[in-house]
């Protein structure tokens, strides 16, 4: 038996994550006054259509067009933040009925089922119609206190007043009197359903559009839209939403067909999906024909602003303005753009400078399948077939300083692929007895165990990479020394903060793909000079600290989250040295007062009591470390109480 042709649209305003299947059918609602039409969205302004009054109807809009332009077996509605949730595990819902979901994105997508196309089939072909969870008012505040009927509830919300109400009835009493009594019963009841989501058989959706727009149209022509504000000027959606209901309320009094009532899946927050492709492939304009764009990749893990300001602001300072750069910061959800873009100002000419929120990655775009750990502990490997147009790239994933042009570390490739810095940590890990097994299967599996591949901070050339190998070679190597280390899905979903075993499985990936290692002159970790002493070979830790004492070109933090955790202040005399190093960019940054003013916070007995005590204590007189520690010492005072 053939598949339902089912369309459910999806009505979308802005880019969102869209599910990867074929049942759905996102429409840009109110395209007639849109600037640009949204990728991979059906404009509702072609055909019959009523998108210049999408400022009224909302979603109804994308109703209207699949009505009289789209031919299917099951029509259905959704929102851009509310889908179906056609899965069996049982979720609480909130007051509305619905599932709370902090993101939308494609990994929230793939794990509620949205564009689960085999599931979705079955459920929709057992049924006529679909509708939302029911919910009641009575139980739900208003601005006015909880309200008896779902009448008083919009009333109170500001959505319509009595004289929007008393036309509405007025106008469906006389076209459509078959309705009228639902539609009392509806508004003077408790059961608020809304929403306009549904989904439901052609003859039923054919049956609700001239139901509906037969009242909405005479509603829009009447209606005094002046003086009103723009959630007021949207009455014919919440009308919509009544309509709706008293529609489903009444197919289901009716007694011959089959319907369900599923709960809706609501997104939170629905940011634009992350397209690595298209943050890098805009053409940077120069005036040398043969310029060489050097690409910069930079996973950022922190929540912190100020400590990106500061790695920024020292790439900035580094940077040889004959070239051209073009730096993609790839930051978590709970990132605040805002306050790192106004900290930095102005930029240079030579450097163009993106800000995405990493959880909008869409696995779909890389050239097989994988799944969601795989995608996110992979992506530095998988960048060549992610910017097939570009050549060289640094990747960092941590808290980056610089003094010198990043565009220097490329020398480290030579004639391979790919260079990584030293794992000076993962080193330390294999020197542990209690990891000799791992040690053992790491020279099994590369036949040494001298060279260790930090894929935290890497060089790659893109070309070369793909003219080695593909996409496809990359994923079942990492497969097989998953296999070979023991690495569990639990070490896969810590990518942020690998263990031993996965770290051994992806430096065995680089040094199986070629791998070379860039000098600790050109890129340094962070580390204690007693721990490397303790646990690096000789030959690995003499030249690590002759670049902490001449100065390596980038400090490169592999933790992220450890700075912000550590007990230090930039004016201490105990200071490790790496320390030391960082909080000699930081100072020239604009966010230096910030920073400090946050690390008081994440230890106040600690850094709070010494930048408190040390600006009279340490600093001479006149100095501009002893003016910034005075004007902390009165912030930190008030922050911690004193």
């Amino acid at each position: 038996m053939a598949a339902p042709d089912i369309k459910i649209l999806i009505s979308c305003h802005k880019p969102i994550a869209l599910p990867h299947s074929d049942v759905f059918y996102p429409m840009h609602v109110g395209a007639a006054g849109a600037d640009s039409p949204l990728a991979g969205t059906h404009p509702d302004n072609v055909g019959d259509n009523l998108s210049d009054r999408n400022f009224t109807y909302c979603e109804l809009t994308a109703q209207y067009w699949a009505w009289k332009n789209l031919d299917a077996d099951y029509y259905g509605m959704c929102h851009y933040r509310r889908f179906f949730y056609f899965g069996s595990k049982r979720h609480v819902t909130n007051d509305h009925g619905q599932i709370e979901v902090d993101r939308l994105s494609q990994q929230t997508i793939e794990e509620y089922f949205i564009d689960d196309t085999a599931l979705i089939e079955s459920t929709v072909a057992r049924q006529d119609m679909i509708t939302p969870l029911y919910w009641d008012v009575r139980n739900v505040p208003t601005p006015d206190g909880p309200k008896k009927t779902i009448r008083e509830h919009m009333r109170a919300y500001g959505l319509i007043d009595d004289a929007g109400f008393e036309l509405l009835l007025e106008i469906a009493q006389r076209v459509q009197p078959e309705y009228y009594d639902d539609i009392v019963a509806y508004l003077n009841g408790s059961r608020y359903l809304g929403y306009n989501c549904y989904i439901m058989r052609r003859e039923l959706f054919e049956r609700l559009c001239e139901f509906e727009f037969s009242i909405l149209e005479e509603f829009d022509r009447r209606f005094d839209y002046s003086q009103r504000t723009a959630t007021q000027r949207r009455i014919c959606g919440f009308l919509g939403e009544i309509l709706f209901s008293a529609f489903a309320n009444h197919v289901r009094a009716e007694g011959a067909w089959r319907t369900a009532e599923l709960p809706m899946v609501f997104f939170m927050d629905t940011p634009a999906p992350l397209d690595l492709h298209r943050c890098n492939a805009e053409p940077i304009t120069s005036s040398d024909d043969n310029c060489q764009i050097v690409d910069i990749v930079w996973r950022y893990p922190l929540e912190s602003p100020y400590q990106l300001v500061a790695g920024i602001d020292s790439l900035i300072r580094s940077l040889d303005a004959q070239k051209q750069y073009r730096l993609t910061v790839l930051c978590e959800p709970e990132f605040e753009c805002g306050i790192a873009i106004g900290l930095l100002g102005g930029r240079p000419s030579c450097l163009d400078l993106r800000f995405t929120s990493w959880d909008g990655f869409d696995k779909g775009a890389l050239p097989i399948e994988m799944t969601w750990p795989e995608a996110e502990t992979l992506l530095p490997w998988l960048i060549p077939w992610l910017f097939p147009d570009s050549k060289h790239f640094l990747w960092m994933q941590g808290s980056e300083v610089f003094f010198a042009n990043p565009a220097n570390v490329f020398e480290s490739l030579g004639d391979r692929a790919l260079a990584c810095m030293h794992d000076l940590s993962l080193e330390r890990a294999l020197n542990l007895q209690e990891n000799d097994a791992v040690k053992a299967c790491y020279q099994a599996q590369t036949g040494q165990c001298f060279d260790l591949y930090d894929g935290s901070l890497m060089v790659i050339d893109g070309m070369l990479l793909r003219s080695q190998a593909s996409a496809e070679n990359v994923l079942q190597l990492f497969r097989e020394l998953c296999v070979a280390f023991d690495a569990r899905p639990k070490d896969l979903v810590r990518f942020l903060e690998p263990s031993v075993v996965l770290k051994a499985a992806l430096s065995a990936l680089s040094e199986r793909l070629g791998a070379g290692t860039i000098p600790f002159a050109d890129a340094c970790p962070a580390l204690e000079v007693a721990e490397v002493n303790t646990w690096a070979a000789v030959e690995h830790a003499s030249p690590w600290r002759n670049a902490l004492a001449s100065g390596p070109g980038l400090l490169h933090y592999t933790q992220g989250k450890e700075l912000t955790k550590r007990e230090l202040s930039p004016f201490s005399e105990k200071m490790p040295e790496a320390d030391r190093i960082f909080w000699m960019a930081a100072r020239q940054s604009a966010a230096y007062e910030q920073l400090l003013l946050e690390m008081a916070e994440y230890n106040k007995d600690g850094i709070g009591d010494t930048l408190i005590n040390v600006a009279e204590d340490l600093l001479p007189c006149g100095t501009r470390r002893r003016a910034v520690a005075s004007k902390v010492k009165v912030k930190a005072t008030s922050l911690l109480g004193r």
